[in-house]
């Protein structure tokens, strides 16, 4: 109801790179893995579930996901072994 309207956005087109831990080789590879994301209600979990699936992996039969907050955090829980691969 506000004056504001929202004319464009970037949800076409992806704004980070997929890093995986090294015994990762190919997205295929990801069966199983834990995925890090913000949350369940933006962007990057709907983009992960994209991406993934053109590889013929399917949330939530082929790979978990966990809330980790942002890049930041995603980047230490990957270091840290907690998830396996994420956006950042």
């Amino acid at each position: 109801g506000g004056t504001l309207r929202i004319i464009g956005g970037n949800t076409g087109k992806l704004t980070h790179s997929l890093i995986a831990r090294g015994r990762f080789e190919r997205v295929e590879d990801l069966r199983g893995a834990t995925i890090g994301i913000l949350n369940m209600t933006e962007g990057t979990f709907f983009q992960i579930k994209e991406m993934l699936s053109k590889h013929g992996l399917s949330y939530p039969r082929d790979y978990r996901v966990k809330e980790t907050g942002g890049v930041p955090p995603r980047h230490k829980a990957l270091i840290d072994g907690t998830i396996d691969a994420g956006l950042q």
